[in-house]
């Protein structure tokens, strides 16, 4: 389900990025930089819950 709202989040920033003008090229540059963000924290939480549920399940820790 959180695949398809990335998806729909970068559809929806790919849509302001070509409709963005001069005058709001800051703000539009700002709000990305945000949306990168978030997208990594989301991916870090991903990482971090599946190695708990490996803890929790008693699976041997891979290094990476």
């Amino acid at each position: 389900m959180y695949g398809l709202l990335i998806l729909l989040g970068v559809v929806c920033v790919g849509f302001g990025a070509y409709n963005i003008t001069e005058a709001t090229l800051g703000v539009g540059s700002i709000a990305a930089g945000c949306f990168c963000g978030i997208l990594a924290r989301i991916a870090q939480a991903h990482e971090q819950h599946a190695a708990l549920m490996k803890q929790l399940r008693g699976e041997p820790e891979v290094a990476s």
